[in-house]
């Protein structure tokens, strides 16, 4: 019974820690999505301006 009481806390903490490490891999895996999205976004954007101008000049 003694170590029936001692190993649901230590549970309770694993999976804590794995929801906590989810979430922090979950946060960190949209920052850098987001911030892939940015640049993909960034650079299209820059492609079709730097394209505009082009177009009366040739």
């Amino acid at each position: 019974m003694y170590g029936g009481k001692i190993v649901p806390p230590v549970a309770v903490a694993g999976t804590a820690s794995v929801v906590t490490l989810a979430n922090t891999g979950a946060s960190v895996g949209w920052l850098l999505f987001g911030g892939v999205a940015m640049v993909v976004s960034g650079l299209a954007l820059r492609l079709f301006v730097l394209r505009r101008p082009a177009k009366p000049e040739a």
